[in-house]
């Protein structure tokens, strides 16, 4: 009888596990928002953050002022202790969710300039701006921004 008793018992408990596992929601990978509007508008703000790349880290601040495709959109800088680069980022082209500004140094002789700067935002987490910058030779950094 225990034995019985034990085994309907086993089957019960493995019956209700089983049925918690179907019911959980699976856990997805975060995805590249794709809707043109939304993007935009949410970029629009103020970011900061750190940019690695080439062995070198640098700290990032961005202005995003407006999304136009075709204008200056945001003012920033790289700096660290020992120097201090601005920059102008122009709206070039939406495609695939990804957001590609031109940027243009405002100091030419001492840092990159017409570099590529390829922007999106993910799902999960609409307060981190996820970046990748590109120059002519290729990948110079990647980095994520907090919304300030």
């Amino acid at each position: 009888m225990k034995k019985l008793y034990l085994l309907f018992f086993s089957i019960f408990l493995l019956s209700v596990s089983c049925k918690k596992e179907e019911s959980a929601t699976p856990m997805k990978d975060p995805t590249i928002i794709q809707d043109q509007e939304e993007v935009e508008k949410t970029m629009v703000g103020s970011w900061a953050g750190v940019l690695n790349g080439g062995g070198n880290t640098e700290n990032i601040e961005v202005i995003i002022n407006k999304m136009a495709p075709g204008e200056k959109v945001a003012e920033g800088k790289y700096f660290d202790p020992t120097f201090s680069c601005g920059f102008d980022w122009t709206y070039e082209l939406f495609s695939n969710g990804k957001v590609v500004f031109r940027e243009k140094t405002h100091a030419p002789n001492m840092c990159y300039d017409e570099l590529a700067v390829i922007a999106h935002l993910e799902d999960n987490d609409l307060d981190i701006l996820h970046i990748s910058i590109r120059g002519p030779n290729g990948g110079l950094g990647l980095g994520k921004l907090d919304r300030k």
